[in-house]
Formats: C-alpha cells, structure tokens, sequence
C-alpha cells in the first residue's frame, strides 16, 4: 500500500496543467569520427568537410592538433542532422584522401579509419629577385596547393577553393630557397576530375604569418605566382618581389 501511494505521488509531480505527462530526454548531438594511424604528423593534417541536410549545405575544417589522432566531425546544425557528409583530408608527403559518407546513420557515432597514399616528391630551387636598393629578403615562401576540383568533389559551384599549405621554404640571404613538394599528378585520388588544382606561391612573414610581399613571375606579370601542377622537378626559377606603389 506504501509503494502504491509513492507511485501515485511521483505520477501526479510528473503531471503538467494540461494533464500530459513531460519526460525530457538530454539532447545528443552525434558526430562522425574520423580516425587516423599513429604513424602521421598529426600536425600537418587538414580536415574540411562538407554536409548536406535540412538546413541546406553547410563547410568547415577541423583544427589538427600534434599527437591526436582522432577527431570529431560535428553532423548536427542546430536541432537539424545532416543527411550527407563529404570531406578531403590531407597530411603532408601524402595524397588526398576523399571520404564520402551518402546516408548518415541515426546513431550517436559512426568512424571511419582514415589511411594515406604516400606521394613521390618534387624537388623545386628559386631564387627571389628583388627590387633594386631592397633589403635582403626576410620572409619565407610557402607554397599552396588550391584545389579546384573542391567544388567538383563538394557538389557546389561558387565560393572560394580549398587550400592546402604543402610546403614552406626559408629565403636565404642570397635570395635562394629549395623546397619539396607532393607530386599531385601522380595522386589516384584526383584523377578522374577535370581541374587538378595549382600550386601558389605566398610570401609570409615567418615570425607573424602575416601576408610579407606581392611576388610575381617573369612570365606571369601582376598575376599570381602560379608553378600549375609540376610533375617533374624545377631548377633555378626565379620569383620576382614587386614593387611597392
């Protein structure tokens, strides 16, 4: 009779005005796990995504961080689960990997074990030319990689590429740098689309990363500084600084 009452109780404090019953279950907002071998840099990986839901397409990245191998695709925008999910993942020396995920399963976590193709290497060597009476050059060359099949992949036609920094060279006192670089033409995981990207080259403040200089090719004057997709090596092309107006 005791616990008859009790129950009686507990029902009658669980009852709203309206006389419904509320039982309010926590919010689990799910993710999709991407998991990586203990073997990468972790520090030169780069994740962006791409979903697609009821609240329509939304992109991000996920911040890398040195000895974390596993990371967390956040699938839910505001109350709303994405139905698809796509993302490009790279780490430095490796090719692309494409990830493509049709149909998010309801389900609090899903992974995937992520694994690379490593890549041959292209030796390039430049020097920078500089205007007359400059300093010495005090910043270094990164190189990028813009990836114009992103929105191929993505399944968008507007806004900006993704953007990969591959490389990063140190401007000698003399003006020359040699860097490596991932020979893209030969990375399976881009082969079937119709642009395979191009490298740019950026000069960077080392010690701020702030934008240093406007540099330019001979051959390729007031446009950006563009080496397409080698497939070979590159020796002694120069990288002219300009002028500031």
């Amino acid at each position: 009779m005791k616990d008859l009452l009790i129950s009686v109780l507990l029902l009658m404090g669980s009852v709203g005005l309206g006389g419904s019953v509320y039982c309010q279950q926590p919010f689990e907002k799910v993710s999709f796990l991407l998991r990586f071998p203990f073997t990468i840099d972790s520090t030169n990986l780069s994740i962006r995504y791409f979903l697609v839901g009821p609240f329509g397409g939304f992109g991000g990245y996920i911040q890398s961080q040195p000895s974390v191998w596993d990371y967390e695709i956040p699938i839910f925008r505001g109350a709303k689960q994405a139905n698809s999910l796509k993302a490009i993942v790279y780490c430095a020396g490796y090719g692309m990997e494409l990830i493509k995920v049709p149909w998010l399963a309801n389900r609090s976590v899903e992974e995937r074990f992520v694994t690379f193709t490593p890549l041959p290497l292209i030796h390039l060597s430049g020097r920078v030319v500089l205007p007359e009476n400059a300093e010495t050059p005090d910043f270094n060359i990164e190189f990028e990689y813009l990836a114009s099949w992103s929105h191929e992949f993505f399944g968008i036609r507007d806004g900006p590429v993704e953007i990969f920094n591959v490389a990063t060279a140190a401007v000698g006192k003399d003006g020359l740098f040699t860097a490596e670089l991932p020979d893209f033409t030969r990375d399976p995981a881009i082969q079937f689309f119709k642009c395979k990207g191009d490298i740019r080259l950026i000069a960077r403040d080392p010690k701020t990363g702030n934008f240093a200089n406007g540099l330019e090719m001979e051959n390729q004057p007031g446009e950006e500084t563009s080496l397409g997709l080698p497939g070979q090596e590159i020796n002694n092309f120069a990288v002219y600084v300009k002028h500031h107006k």
